[in-house]
């Protein structure tokens, strides 16, 4: 929840919403839509399905880094934390 300052001011930085994700899938519409960009924790493994059609192997992202991307679900996940960010 948003303290009083940021609702009045606004929220300065580029993601103002984390999301994270251990197991199984997750599709990113509904209450889950604005996702637009994710951090691989190290070991998580899953794929993502791009909002536009294909499909990225976790493995293949290099982890700790903020990869923007337009993901319509997440699925697969196991072994570690995959971080979904959300803009404002």
């Amino acid at each position: 929840m948003a303290y009083p300052q940021f609702n009045q001011l606004g929220h300065p930085g580029k993601y103002a919403i984390a999301v994270t994700v251990t197991s199984g899938d997750l599709i990113l519409t509904g209450s889950n839509y604005g996702v637009s960009a994710v951090i691989r924790g190290t070991g998580v493994s899953g794929s993502i399905n791009l909002s536009n059609g294909g499909t990225i192997d976790i493995e293949d992202l290099d982890a700790g880094i903020i990869h923007d991307l337009s993901p319509e679900s997440v699925t697969g996940i196991g072994g570690g934390n995959l971080y979904l960010l959300k803009r404002f």
